[in-house]
Formats: C-alpha cells, sequence, structure tokens
C-alpha cells in the first residue's frame, strides 16, 4: 500500500513523530477499514477506509482535516498500521544488555542524548515526574525563537520557500508545549501562546495553508479555557478582543474563533455587544456595496445582530439597528430569519410582504420569502392563507414546481381538485414546464401537445417511455420531425454526435426500428456531401 504520497511532506513527518511518540491507540483492523485515536491536542477519532488493501477515503476530525486535507493524525495511524509495535524481544534484548552496562555510563550517554535533544527532554521528565514540579515556559520560548530566527530574514520576514518548514518546527513546538496544560500550568500556557501569536502576526504569509498553524493555537487555547479559572478566562478574554481591535485577515479570523466560539456567559455576551457596537460605530452610516471594505463591514454588522439575539435584546431594538442597513439583503435577511426562530409570526408576516416588494425581481428570494409565508401559515391553522400562498408559489414565483402542486392537491378532495388544477393550467398556459403537471395528472393528450409545441428534445426524452404506449405513432412522429429539422440547421461533427445520440435514444422506444431507418435512409440521400455526417451516421449503422 503506498500511502505516503497521499500527504504533504511535513504532514507526514509530524505524523511520524507522532507515531514514534506512541499517540496511536485503539488500532481495530479489519478487511475494508482501519480504526484507531491519535491523541494531539484532543483525542481524535480517524477512520481510513480500504477497497482491495487500496486506501478509498480517509477522514478525522480535526481541524485541518475537516478542510478536506489529510492530516497527521491519519499519517500517524498509518505508520502504526505498516510498521507495527516493536517486537517484545527486540525490547528484552536492550534491556538485558543495559544491565550490563554500569549506571554511570549510562546516565552520561542519556545526559549527552537529552542535551541535544530537547523534544526528547521533554519526553524524559515528562516520564520522570519532574514537570510536576519543575515545568517553565522558558524552554519552549527559546525553542520557538531557534525556529524562529533559524528562517527568519533580518526583517523578521520568512521567505515562501521557508514557510512549510517554519510552520512544521513552530507546531511541533506547540505540541510539545501542550505538557503545560497537562500539568495544569495554565498561565504560562498562556503566556506561550501569546508570545507565539505576537511573533507569527508580523509575518506576512502569502499562502492560505499556511495559516494551519492558527488552527493549532485555536485548539491550544480552547483547551486552556476549558479548564481556565474565572481571573484567567477574564484574561483571555480581555486579551483577545484587545488585540481583534486592530487585527484583520487570518489573525482576526484566529481572533474571533476565540472570542465568538467561546465565552458564552452573560457578562462575556455583554462585553462583546460593547466591543461590536463601539467597532460598528466607526462604520459609514450607509454601507455602499462597491466600497473595498464592503464584506468587512457587513461581516461585523451580522456578527454584532447575532450578538444582540444572544442577549435578548428586545425584538423592536435588533429591528431598529437593523433598518439602518434595510437596503442590504442579507441584514434583513438575518432579521427575518430571527424572527423566525422566535415564532414572531405577527412581526414577521408584513416584514415579509415588504421584503417580497424590494426583491420583486429576484425569483429565489420570492420564493424563500413565500415559501416562509406558507410555513406561518400552515403552523398558524390559517388554511385558506395556506393554500393562497401555495397557489401564488406555483403560478407567480416558480411556474409549476411540482412539489408545490402536490401539496396543494392534497388540500383538495379529487371533485373539488379538477377546478383548481384548470385554474392553475389557465394562469400557465404559456409555460413549457406545464408538461410536469400534465404529466402528474395522466393528461396525456394535453402532453403530447406541449411537447410538439415546444420543440424541446429533453420533453420528448422524458416522457417518450410513458407515451409510447398508447400514443405510439405520435411519439415516433415528433422524434422524426424534430430530427429531420435539427439535422438541416446543424452543422459540425460535434453536432453531428449529439444527432445520433438522439438517434440512439429513439431506437431504444419499442417498434422504433422502422422510424429510424426511415431517418437513416432520409439523411443519407439529404446530406450525402456533408462528409463528418456520413461519418458518424456509419459508426452508428454498425452498433
Amino acid at each position: 500500500m503506498d500511502w505516503k504520497k497521499l500527504f504533504a511532506p511535513q504532514i507526514l513527518g509530524r505524523g511520524y513523530d507522532y507515531y514514534l511518540k506512541g499517540r496511536v491507540n485503539n488500532l481495530e483492523i479489519s478487511d475494508d477499514q482501519i480504526s484507531s485515536t491519535v491523541i494531539g491536542e484532543n483525542v481524535y477519532k480517524v477512520n481510513i477506509y480500504l477497497d482491495n488493501n487500496k486506501i478509498k477515503d480517509m477522514e478525522c476530525n480535526c481541524p485541518y482535516a475537516k478542510r478536506g486535507y489529510n492530516c497527521k493524525h491519519m499519517a500517524a495511524v498509518l505508520f502504526h498500521y505498516s510498521k507495527g509495535p516493536m517486537k517484545e524481544d527486540n525490547y528484552n534484548d536492550i534491556r538485558k544488555y543495559l544491565d550490563e552496562v554500569d549506571d554511570h555510563t549510562i546516565k552520561d550517554y542519556l545526559a549527552q542524548i537529552l542535551l541535544n535533544d530537547s523534544r526528547l527532554q521533554n519526553n524524559f521528565y515528562i516520564l520522570t515526574g519532574y514537570y510536576e514540579k519543575h515545568i517553565s515556559i522558558k524552554p519552549y520560548i527559546e525553542r520557538f525563537n531557534e525556529v524562529f530566527e533559524h528562517y527568519s530574514s533580518y526583517d523578521d520576514q520568512i521567505q515562501d520557500y521557508y514557510m512549510p518548514e517554519f510552520v512544521e518546527e513552530t507546531e511541533f513546538t506547540v505540541d510539545d508545549a501542550f505538557k503545560l496544560i497537562e500539568y495544569k500550568h495554565y498561565d504560562e500556557a498562556f503566556s506561550f501562546i501569546k508570545y507565539i501569536y505576537e511573533k507569527i502576526y508580523a509575518i506576512i504569509f502569502r499562502d492560505d495553508t499556511d495559516f494551519f498553524i492558527y488552527d493549532e493555537l485555536l485548539e491550544y487555547l480552547e483547551k486552556i479555557i476549558e479548564v481556565a479559572d474565572e481571573d484567567l478566562k477574564d484574561s483571555i478574554f480581555t486579551w483577545a478582543i484587545q488585540e481583534l481591535d486592530d487585527a484583520r485577515d487570518e489573525a482576526e479570523d484566529f481572533l474571533c474563533d476565540i472570542v465568538f466560539n467561546n465565552f458564552y456567559e452573560d457578562e462575556y455576551l455583554y462585553r462583546k455587544a460593547e466591543f461590536l457596537k463601539q467597532k460598528v460605530a466607526t462604520f459609514p452610516p450607509a454601507l455602499n456595496r462597491f466600497h473595498s471594505d464592503f464584506l468587512y463591514y457587513l461581516k461585523w454588522t451580522i456578527t454584532y445582530i447575532h450578538i444582540l439575539e444572544e442577549c435578548h435584546v428586545s425584538i423592536d431594538e435588533i429591528e431598529k439597528f437593523c433598518r439602518t442597513y434595510w437596503d442590504i439583503k442579507k441584514i434583513r435577511d438575518e432579521f427575518l430569519h430571527y424572527c423566525k426562530e422566535l415564532k414572531a409570526y405577527d412581526h414577521l408576516l408584513p416584514l415579509l410582504d415588504e421584503c417580497m416588494n424590494l426583491e420583486k425581481d429576484d425569483k429565489l428570494s420570492l420564493i424563500e420569502y413565500s415559501d416562509m409565508k406558507k410555513e406561518i401559515f400552515l403552523s398558524q391553522s390559517n388554511k385558506e392563507a395556506y393554500k393562497k400562498e401555495l397557489y401564488d408559489l406555483i403560478t407567480k414565483y416558480t411556474a409549476g414546481d411540482i412539489r408545490y402542486y402536490k401539496e396543494l392537491k392534497n388540500q383538495y378532495s379529487p371533485e373539488e381538485w379538477i377546478d383548481i388544477r384548470e385554474d392553475i393550467f389557465l394562469d400557465l398556459h404559456d409555460y413549457s414546464g406545464i408538461a410536469h403537471l400534465y404529466a402528474e395528472e395522466k393528461l396525456y393528450e394535453r402532453l403530447i401537445k406541449v411537447i410538439k409545441d415546444s420543440e424541446d428534445f429533453s420533453l420528448i426524452n422524458e416522457y417518450a417511455s410513458i407515451l409510447q404506449k398508447n400514443y405510439h405513432d405520435e411519439v415516433m412522429n415528433i422524434y422524426e420531425d424534430t430530427l429531420n429539422r435539427m439535422a438541416y440547421l446543424v452543422r459540425g461533427r460535434d453536432r453531428y454526435v449529439e444527432l445520433i445520440e438522439q438517434l440512439e435514444r429513439l431506437k431504444t422506444l419499442d417498434h422504433s426500428e422502422d422510424t429510424v431507418m426511415r431517418i437513416i435512409a432520409s439523411w443519407k440521400q439529404m446530406y450525402k456531401n456533408r462528409k463528418a455526417m456520413m461519418e458518424e451516421l456509419n459508426k452508428f449503422s454498425m452498433r
């Protein structure tokens, strides 16, 4: 199984490091699946699906994999699967030999190894319990500074070709620093994250994939937030929201994740609301869609609306704020959906009518708003209004959508429905899509007429199989007339291939052989000078 090419080199290296550290647990193997858990900042579940011993698909619930990338946790599991555990007899041989070596030699050799490899040193300290009393942020800061200085230039920037290695080494350092959390040194862990953030924030990143370093920092920080006391939690929130005031791009996204996807207590909600109120107050009074920062303004404005909703601000006050930007559809829609969530239907219905008037030229919006009205009327048991909205959806906004048609049909008895459907047909008489409704009602003579008038191959192809039994001659005539008309008009081999494909479809219908042969004979006579067409016809005849 050649699986290593499925991973970026730096991801493969990190997966191998995880494997060597023994972070792969609970490995389960079957003919078609490998499953395991991998211990990182959190415990991640990895599933690898096989087909004839080849990888068909892989999944992991870490943020990196959720973005569609193959992650280090998958690689770690595959290393474990491929290489298996160390053989017990090798381990016993090594232990037996060490028993013969004097303690001074072993300690001296081990000290040299640990001195030159900070990662192994940290692991040894964990094994011996050293960290429980002596853990410090200092070695992690020093390690990160070494990495930064190694890859950065004189202006503290990192060139594109060094970026993958820099990100990989930084993530290794963050992984190792997870020990600060393991041993409950939460303040030091937070200080470490702040230090790294401040250093990388100044770097000009040019490759979006390098921002996965922020994912690592986010996981680390959210783990601290889960276990922090109130003072530390407040410090994290205060730091993040202060940094957020000036941050942009990926750093801003990182801080937004911290602030708005955590800290759900009331005191923090109100502080978020105050922060956003002040931020939005700096925006132009009218958001110009063509302004270079329009999407930036819109994102923060909608975020503010969300926080107002979470703070349970009155619906009237939220509407008042939204009305400031009422010309922007996304703002209106945000408020409409909030009213729907609250089931504030008396408030919502007139707003929907207002928005339908504002979006009268936007068919998709009209369908969305009308559908919302329909569902409200249904929930209120307002049957007449519900049926009227369904009728409008069918005849005004969707032009015969079969789902709405069937929904409306279910509201009437068979006898009542006949008159209703005829009214619908009358309103849709110029709409070729009415064919779907005729087919639903088994009004095949009307269906035949629509197909014939439309000169649309898609319609005859769709309904030929249900019409051929009782309307065989009509179906054959429609195919023949339409194909002959197309043959007269089209030029070029690609178009001739399309004609032959239609002949192939016709050939699959019962008792169509005479029609097919007649069409072929006619074309060979009329278009014998079209070389490409004759070649395609000959291919068809030989099949």
